[in-house]
């Protein structure tokens, strides 16, 4: 995912975006197991040593529900916050 996302933002760069437009976003959610997306979390640090802002959008997403328990989405608020 890193070597992906850093190879996407130099494809915009060469393609005129100024880096200081660009965030990198790991992509949580989108189907993965919730292996995946803790990874993903832990990797966060990686992706942010790299120069560029990181977005993490964890807000609601269902893998929080599989690890809290909390099955409503709007309950998942505090969670998200932590993330």
């Amino acid at each position: 995912v890193r070597r992906f996302l850093l190879d996407r933002a130099a494809a915009c760069q060469a393609a005129g975006v100024e880096r200081e437009n660009i965030a990198l976003d790991p992509g949580l959610g989108f189907g993965k197991q919730v292996e995946e997306e803790l990874a993903l979390i832990r990797g966060t640090g990686r992706l942010a040593e790299s120069g560029y802002p990181v977005l993490v959008g964890s807000s609601r997403k269902s893998f929080i529900g599989r690890l809290t328990g909390v099955e409503k989405a709007a309950d998942r608020d505090p969670a998200s916050a932590f993330l």
